[in-house]
């Protein structure tokens, strides 16, 4: 129970923190976007739509940061094995990614929320930019952590065998696995900004075309078609890659291994012989329906995305002209978040038995603590991210409903 309880609060934490992780580093990218076109043309119309996207920007940050904070918390409590065995190489990243990434992204961010309308063209522009590499630089710290739990390198055991030792920080920092983790993963985040950003303009353009919006659109169409076909290109160049890194894994995926019906895996007979993982070796077994179901819902997400994206495309006045497409178009948001989930169920429980690939087990990892302890902290963190969703959720359609504002262009001292 314990075990189970654990798993399921993670999950759910990082599930939750995951809606908006994505959609921060897509929907900042767009108000980047427009305040280029800002900067270039002084058109007063680039500047609201930079304004109005990052509203919800920072709407959707600032929740990302309040759901982020829980993370680390779990690891002391529910996973403190985990922290101890693990502390030594994790230091280095999350250390860099809060003096150098956090603040680069917050501080401007600061600045960006108070005073974006006081500070000049140039200044605004540098502001934006600057805003969009920190939550880049911070996705590549992050997952530089998260790539050593998939593919462990440059450590060495201690000499008792209680944790992992960094012993080369370039190998740490230059993992294979982080390289495809990490462009698979922003590949993925502005494909979630576009179908965001598409959703939300054929919303306010269900009564006729808005000029504003028809330019979000555009560039949405944009972003959102050049991710959509390189993604499967990178998952296809990222799934070799496993075959070697997490051969489990990868077998998983291509069908080699299935679900027996009691809890175990069974190899499929046309592969039995060139299985490439003792499964003898495992100390537990991995839900293979599940990670394999993820993994075809994505694929089959993502054929469905490229398709819609070429169709509105060269289609897309059917955006406001057709009732049927404008609403296929908003119900591609919550699909590209599904798209998301799924990639990272693949990810993480794909890694199962594993919570450091081949060095830890997830059930070695837990803490001695109460059932009833993990149970009650489970619940008060349902509640408390349903209140911060309905906050959030209040707050983006207000921004939505009220839409672009219109900006009266007045003199600055500075560009």
């Amino acid at each position: 129970m314990l075990e189970a309880l654990s798993r399921l609060q993670f999950a759910l934490t990082i599930a939750f923190h995951y809606l908006f992780v994505p959609a921060s580093i897509g929907l900042v990218f767009f108000a980047a976007i427009f305040e280029t076109g800002y900067f270039f043309t002084r058109k007063p119309e680039y500047k609201s739509l930079s304004n109005f996207w990052s509203e919800i920007f920072l709407v959707v940050y600032v929740v990302g940061i309040a759901t982020g904070l829980a993370m680390p918390i779990q690891f002391g409590t529910n996973w403190s094995k985990y922290a101890v065995f693990m502390g030594d190489v994790f230091g280095s990243p999350l250390a860099f990614e809060a003096l150098i990434a956090f603040f680069l992204e917050s501080t401007f961010a600061g600045i960006w929320i108070f005073k974006r309308n006081k500070i000049g063209p140039g200044l605004r522009l540098a502001t934006v930019w600057l805003i969009a590499l920190g939550t880049a630089i911070s996705a590549v710290w992050i997952l530089t952590a998260n790539a050593f739990m998939q593919h462990p390198v440059g450590y060495e055991l201690a000499a008792d065998g209680s944790k992992v030792l960094l012993a080369n920080f370039g190998q740490l920092v230059t993992n294979p696995y982080l390289f495809w983790m990490f462009f698979h993963n922003h590949g993925g985040a502005l494909l979630v900004g576009s179908f965001i950003v598409l959703g939300v303009s054929a919303h306010c353009m269900k009564d006729g075309p808005r000029p504003a919006f028809r330019k979000s659109v555009n560039a949405a169409l944009v972003v959102g078609l050049v991710s959509a076909l390189s993604l499967p290109a990178l998952g296809d160049s990222y799934g070799k890659y496993l075959a070697t890194a997490q051969p489990l894994k990868a077998a998983i995926i291509l069908g080699q291994l299935k679900s027996d019906g009691q809890g175990g895996l069974a190899p499929d007979a046309t592969s039995a012989a060139s299985l490439p993982v003792d499964l003898s070796s495992l100390p537990e077994l991995p839900n293979a329906d599940l990670v394999r179901g993820a993994f075809i819902a994505m694929v089959v997400l993502g054929v469905l995305f490229v398709l819609l994206m070429l169709l509105f495309t060269f289609r897309r006045r059917l955006l406001w002209e057709s009732p049927f497409f404008g609403k296929a178009a908003i119900w591609l948001t919550p699909l590209g978040y599904l798209a998301v989930i799924c990639g990272w169920i693949v990810a993480e429980a794909g890694r199962a038995p594993w919570i450091v690939y081949g060095l830890m087990s997830v059930r070695d990892a837990l803490s001695s603590v109460p059932v009833a302890s993990v149970a009650f902290s489970l619940f008060l963190m349902v509640a408390l991210y349903a209140l911060l969703f309905a906050v959030a959720l209040k707050l983006i359609v207000r921004a939505v409903r009220r839409g672009p504002e219109d900006v009266q262009e007045a003199p600055h001292a500075a560009a």
